[in-house]
């Protein structure tokens, strides 16, 4: 009986907890951890202050998974009890400041904490770190996977809190957190990291990361420390990386007319992270997929993903949503100011392409009968994001420049620190503007259909987009457009209307074309050789020499186009294209080496060469490399028929990988293998070297394959 009237009580509680938590404000929060990266685990203490304003005998503080040992007041231990994702504290709070609320806890945690390189699987045969590839890390992820997984805090973005940490840490290390550097204290074999913050901010936007970093300094022209992070070996790389860092900064300062609200800024690339980037307060993590050389800069660069993370340090950071119905004011805000920084840098035309690309996904979506309101708090990325860019930039054609500037500073300087919706938006702007707000309202936010007529009519009030529309519609034949076409090439147009050009000439009548391609072949303009690459599906022997030439071009997506269709165009050619491009290593995925890889083990010259060169593609699907790296790797091996027990291995490891993308993709792949006989044969050889759950899983599966297959 005494069991069940606990379990009454706890109900009570938990539900009296759950409406007395607007009567609770978190102010301050002191987190004391020791992170052991070996094991995966977090031990320590948070100290919260608060305000009670009406009597209430719970609170209600988010945790997750965590080990609780003890709540104390002013050293006085409390009851508390773990209730699904939060931890509920049982005490009488009357009304006033309380100080000293000590909960000490231990953490493993599974997701929001991830430790590439100090944790791995056992059954791999390959190494967690490469030399070179960025070393042993730690680092976190709140947003969407919880900071309370790693410390008892706040899932309500709605709880703003002034934290510091002081992080305990391996020696040898860098250790970067949220806030200013409050300096470090050396220890026998650990470090004392410390940090605070001097404004409130939502749990979500709490990080740290560790490892081994060198880092580059600039300052804003308001005076902000700007700190560049990169690996040791990345350091002939790391200026070209975070070029624009600087001016993006000073540009989004200006625009938004608010200073930049925090006191240092920092941005540190990690391995494997989930997403491109993540706009931790004072501390962006990023994907190092986007560290990059001068030649990758054109294909593939961080300038976007620099922006939009910045931009965020305004539009989520400084003023937050209250809710999800209201995420496009994080997401479609740092999405279209991150578009006017890469305007300020790359031009007018670039500003009007990437709208277009977007504006046609968006009418797709919509034709599908899929497209999503806003306000839809459970609506996609497309639609947060892009639409959400896109009303902004209709929103400022409607009331004009200075209307929404001074609305959206106004709203910043309002609001700063504290959480916002839709309607404080549009009610603040609606003091600078006559303009049917209300109309916007309807159509751009609530209305599912994404606006097409007027998202066209503004898109054709810049000239190249007018041009690309009309030549788009254009179905003349080859022979009436072909002098107008080569015209085209020559005028100052943005190259995706030249590239368009080069695609459709892939269809003309042979001469045609490839006069045309040669004569765009012969450009000094990147993208048009480019185009022509990309085009082609076969080389003709008239474009042999100049197919040639881009071996040595300054994009890597141009140099892997051009060796795999000359390595198929001519076979008595390859060993000399694969002698150009050997010591090539291409992006930070290593797309441009693993092809090379896969194409020299089909040479015959390469012969004495073959096992080194197959071990070396065997081993980029090892738990130390990127997973993108992994991922190609993967492929490659596929199309050759090369899957040996060693990739497999590495393949299983990869099921339950915490990047959702490679973990699908590791699911998809072994789902193709396994129909295999040989693979299968090979499969239940290397179960007793698995752990019990995965091998009980395997079984499953093969055994599933087994009964269909009867």
């Amino acid at each position: 009986m005494t069991r069940y009237i606990t379990i009454i009580l706890g109900l009570f509680h938990f539900l009296a907890g759950a409406q007395h938590t607007g009567k609770v404000d978190f102010t301050e929060g002191d987190i004391h951890i020791e992170i052991t990266p070996e094991k995966g685990l977090i031990a320590g203490k948070v100290v919260y202050r608060f305000k009670v304003s009406e009597h209430t005998d719970t609170i209600l503080v988010s945790s997750r998974a965590l080990q609780i040992s003890e709540v104390t007041w002013k050293g006085e231990p409390l009851n508390y009890q773990a209730k699904g994702n939060n931890l509920m504290i049982i005490h009488t709070f009357e009304e006033g400041l309380y100080e000293d609320l000590v909960i000490q806890y231990k953490a493993s945690p599974e997701k929001a904490v991830y430790f590439p390189g100090f944790t791995t699987t056992s059954f791999s045969e390959d190494p967690p770190v490469v030399p070179g590839e960025g070393g042993k890390q730690v680092w976190t992820q709140g947003q969407g996977k919880y900071t309370s997984s790693w410390v008892p805090s706040f899932d309500d973005m709605n709880e703003k809190v002034i934290y510091t940490m002081e992080i305990l840490f391996p020696k040898g290390y860098e250790l970067l957190a949220s806030g200013q550097f409050q300096g470090k204290q050396e220890l026998e074999d650990k470090t004392l990291w410390k940090y605070a913050l001097k404004k409130p901010v939502s749990s979500y936007l709490l990080a740290f990361v560790g490892g081994n970093y060198r880092k580059m300094e600039e300052r804003s022209k308001s005076g902000v420390p700007l700190e560049m992070y990169y690996y040791p070996s990345d350091s002939a790389r790391a200026e070209t990386t975070y070029v624009h860092s600087a001016e993006i900064f000073d540009f989004l300062e200006n625009e938004i007319g608010v200073p930049y609200p925090w006191k240092v800024y920092r941005q540190v690339p990690v391995r494997d992270f989930l997403y491109a980037g993540m706009e931790n307060v004072t501390l962006t993590l990023f994907s190092d997929s986007f560290i990059t050389d001068s030649i990758g800069f054109s294909d593939k660069n961080y300038v976007n993903v620099n922006a939009h993370e910045l931009a965020h340090h305004w539009f989520g950071n400084l003023v937050t949503e209250e809710s999800g119905k209201h995420h496009w004011l994080q997401e479609g805000f740092a999405t279209y100011y991150a578009l006017l920084a890469e305007r300020e840098l790359f031009g007018e035309d670039y500003y009007y392409w990437k709208l277009y690309n977007s504006a046609i996904q968006l009418i797709r979506l919509s034709e599908d009968g899929k497209g999503e309101a806003l306000l839809d708090p459970h609506a996609g990325s497309l639609t947060f994001y892009e639409k959400g860019a896109w009303a902004l930039h209709s929103l400022k054609e409607k009331v004009g420049v200075k209307a929404f500037r001074s609305g959206v500073k106004e709203m910043l300087t309002t609001y700063g620190f504290k959480n916002i919706h839709t309607g404080i938006f549009l009610e603040t702007l609606s003091k600078h503007t006559n303009a049917d707000l209300e109309e916007f309202r309807s159509q751009w936010l609530e209305a599912p259909e994404f606006p097409e007529e007027e998202a066209v009519r503004s898109l054709k009030r810049n000239k190249f987009i007018r041009k690309y529309i009309e030549v788009h519609e254009d179905d003349a034949s080859p022979v009436v457009v072909y002098n107008e076409y080569r015209n085209l090439l020559k005028e100052p147009l943005y190259f995706p209307l030249k590239q368009m050009l080069l695609e459709r000439a892939s269809a003309w009548p042979e001469k045609l074309r490839d006069s045309f391609w040669l004569e765009a072949l012969r450009s000094d303009d990147l993208y048009i050789r480019q185009g022509v690459a990309m085009a082609a599906d076969t080389i003709p022997s008239s474009l042999k020499k100049s197919f040639e030439n881009l071996l040595d071009d300054r994009s890597y997506v141009t140099i892997q186009e051009a060796l795999m269709k000359l390595w198929l165009a001519f076979p008595d050619e390859r060993y000399g294209y694969l002698e150009r491009t050997k010591d090539l290593k291409g992006f930070e995925d290593r797309s441009l080496r693993i092809l090379w890889l896969g194409l020299a083990l089909f040479a015959p010259e390469y012969e004495e060469d073959s096992l080194r060169f197959f071990e070396e593609l065997q081993s980029y699907t090892g738990p130390g490399w990127q997973f993108e790296t992994r991922q190609h790797a993967f492929e490659m091996l596929f199309e050759i028929g090369g899957v040996t027990k060693r990739s497999l291995l590495n393949l299983l490891q990869g099921l339950d990988h915490p990047a959702w993308q490679f973990s699908r993709f590791c699911r998809t792949m072994f789902d193709r293998l396994v129909l295999k006989p040989e693979v299968r044969i090979q499969l239940r050889t290397i179960m007793p070297e698995l752990d019990p759950a995965l091998a009980d899983r395997l079984r499953s599966k093969l055994d599933s394959i087994k009964l269909e297959s009867h």
